[in-house]
């Protein structure tokens, strides 16, 4: 009788400490983004995200945040990627999510910019965790080329990436111009001296094989006036674009022959420039307190 009521005070004991245990479980750090840890550790994972209007679903990722990267607007953008059906599956499956990450989706919304991308891409992409804005762009880039091939095969890396951007410069110089010309709207900007809008597809054409760049798949995009692009003369002659969101133009990009960088002072005198002409780039928005209607959404 003695050893019965002992077993059963001895089960319900380690019950009540498994289940203690359950209900006193840490919260990994990353919630603290929600609240005080404390007054959130009674809750579940899933009703924390339910309850801050987050999909449930989103706990895996959002417990792979690399601490450096916790802030409410990566918070925020997470949220929005997982929402978009066409990149749901590949952040599921990501062991890690860096400041590479949030670079890169940051810079795509910006430029409301959705391209297709495999999960090998993706998580190359993220193998270097500190990415600079600048390689970053410059990867989105080259993707905005490709995009436009509807038959281009998906980059399994961004090694592959370059490699493709680099053997289409190579088959473009090859090839001749057999359109009929056209001329594209008014240029936003004035031009001078030392720097001319390319006004045609002609010119757009020319400015490739010149330059060894792939400028050209630029054309439909300059003809719907989402981007303008000009080309610089000096000691490395360059080719600039500029690109339109909302009502606003950004600066773009600029680069000299086989996309090399341009000299110190074709970038001192094309910022004066751009000062002059009110051009923004990227970030901006933020500096001026303007929400980019990406933010919006």
């Amino acid at each position: 009788m003695l050893t019965q009521m002992f077993d059963h005070f001895r089960k319900k004991c380690v019950y009540q400490i498994s289940m203690d245990a359950k209900n006193n479980h840490s919260l990994p750090p990353v919630y603290h983004l929600f609240g005080d840890l404390t007054s959130l550790q009674t809750k579940k994972r899933k009703r924390i995200l339910s309850d801050f209007g987050y999909d449930p679903s989103l706990r895996r990722p959002l417990e792979k945040m690399e601490s450096g990267s916790w802030n409410q607007n990566n918070l925020k953008l997470l949220k929005k990627i997982f929402a978009d059906p066409m990149y749901r599956k590949l952040v599921l499956h990501l062991k890690s999510i860096n400041s590479s990450f949030f670079v890169f989706f940051s810079l795509l919304s910006e430029r409301k910019f959705r391209p297709r991308i495999s999960f090998n891409f993706l998580n190359d992409l993220i193998q270097i965790p500190n990415r600079s804005q600048e390689e970053v762009l410059n990867i989105i880039q080259i993707l905005e080329e490709l995009q436009i091939l509807t038959s281009a095969r998906l980059p399994q890396s961004v090694s592959e990436l370059i490699a493709m951007e680099q053997s289409r410069i190579e088959n473009l110089a090859k090839n001749s111009f057999t359109e009929s010309i056209f001329f594209y709207p008014d240029p936003p900007f004035e031009g001078d001296v030392w720097i001319q809008p390319i006004l045609s597809n002609l010119a757009l054409f020319e400015e490739g094989k010149r330059q060894h760049n792939c400028v050209y798949d630029y054309d439909e995009k300059i003809r719907e006036g989402r981007f303008y692009l000009y080309h610089i003369t000096g000691k490395v002659p360059c080719t600039v674009s500029f690109l339109k969101i909302d009502e606003d133009w950004y600066f773009d990009q600029i680069a000299g022959p086989c996309n090399k960088p341009a000299d110190p002072d074709t970038y001192h005198r094309l910022e004066a420039w751009r000062l002059r002409h009110g051009i923004l780039i990227l970030g901006d928005v933020f500096r001026l307190g303007k929400a980019p209607t990406w933010m919006l959404d």
